[in-house]
């Protein structure tokens, strides 16, 4: 190889290696910039109830999350021609939450729920609609529910296989409405959501704390019949469980400034 052509040939290795560094670094800089949830749903939210724990408890309140399943995975065999049910569906990746947190002080739990924009496709097949659905509707129904102690002096029946309301209550909660952060960002539909707990229920008699998603079309928990101990919802992740909560892996939940400065002006406020 003559000295010209082994000069060329390093020069083309050189641009070749230049052009792979460039190309590394614009994918960990688009990962940087444009993955992860947008700020407006990462963000605690602050209603009432968030305000009067943090003007009375400030950072030392107890706030914190788990690291939970992620994704739904479920899957279900719904009845041809029966009502209130969805078909052959196997939900794995269809809904998640990105983050969660529980406020004792404040009896709340805060979440971003997210969903892929190729999830609408799903529900047509899932429910036999006309066309896809449009992602500018609101297309599903998201509510928490409690698994309560009932017998907190016996914990063998606590969360078994088949559930008896006469040791475990689940009771349903709303998100609060006027609390609600909506946002779109890449391929994923977000949702900031903040729920008011119960405030006679003490934190140590919850056994668990579900996510529960509904097709709007299909909220089952709303006839008179249903069964909160056995219809499956839509898809169900867990946020929280006692024997974690237990074996201390409750994480703190760390306050941002931007967090912290709006907490600080709506105890002022």
């Amino acid at each position: 190889m003559s000295r010209r052509t082994l000069r060329i040939v390093r020069t083309i290795l050189r641009y070749t290696i230049s052009a792979l560094g460039f190309a590394i670094c614009g994918i960990l800089i688009w990962r940087i910039f444009w993955s992860g949830d947008p700020k407006e749903v990462s963000s605690l939210l602050v209603n009432d109830r968030t305000a009067a724990a943090y003007a009375t408890y400030g950072d030392n309140w107890t706030a914190y999350y788990q690291s939970q399943q992620s994704l739904t995975r479920a899957q279900y065999e719904g009845e041809a021609g029966v009502d209130h049910k969805f078909l052959n569906k196997n939900n794995y990746g269809y809904f998640g939450v990105t983050d969660s947190v529980i406020i004792e002080e404040a009896h709340q739990a805060q979440i971003t729920f997210r969903y892929n924009n190729s999830t609408v496709k799903y529900l047509k097949n899932d429910y036999a609609l006309d066309e896809i659905p449009s992602l500018d509707e609101h297309l599903y129904d998201v509510t928490l529910v409690l698994a309560i102690d009932l017998t907190p002096d016996d914990d063998s029946d606590n969360l078994t296989e088949t559930l008896d309301p006469a040791s475990v209550a689940l009771i349903r909660v709303q998100p609060d409405k006027d609390m609600t952060v909506r946002a779109r960002k890449n391929l994923y539909n977000y949702y900031r959501l903040v729920f008011d707990l119960p405030e006679d229920i003490a934190m140590e008699n919850i056994l668990a704390i579900y996510v529960d998603v509904y097709y709007v079309g299909d909220i089952v928990y709303l006839e008179e019949d249903f069964d909160v101990y056995t219809e499956e919802p839509y898809g169900s992740l867990c946020i929280y469980e006692y024997i974690s909560a237990e074996n201390g892996k409750n994480r703190p939940y760390e306050l941002s400034r931007d967090e912290r400065e709006a907490l600080l002006k709506a105890t002022k406020g």
